[in-house]
């Protein structure tokens, strides 16, 4: 486990150094408060906030590389930076990601 999550380290960071313009090698994409999972069969999930909006990027080599963000949801006033935004938890079967508004609702 700290061999995974020391491999896609890196990776994390250039997602929140870099813009979609400027999409390098070993970047995800820009990004706030990202947030992994790793379900049981190895598969590394990343959820992050960009505005209004929720992304998710998936690797099935121990994060050596990721798929193209795709858009999740739309949220707007989704709650996003100082420690908050779209959280993610994955179970052998099922990967949920949700979200707190500004007004406190969870979706």
């Amino acid at each position: 486990m700290k061999t995974t999550l020391l491999t896609i380290f890196p990776g994390i960071i250039c997602l929140l150094m870099t813009s979609l313009a400027d999409v390098k090698p070993n970047t995800i994409s820009q990004g706030e408060q990202p947030q992994i999972a790793i379900d049981s069969q190895g598969i590394v999930r990343v959820v992050f906030g960009q505005q209004n909006k929720i992304f998710c990027s998936t690797s099935g080599d121990k994060g050596v590389t990721f798929s193209r963000p795709v858009l999740v949801a739309s949220l707007p006033g989704m709650h996003l930076g100082m420690s908050r935004g779209p959280q993610l938890a994955s179970s052998a079967t099922y990967s949920v990601i949700t979200a707190q508004d500004k007004s406190g609702n969870i979706h």
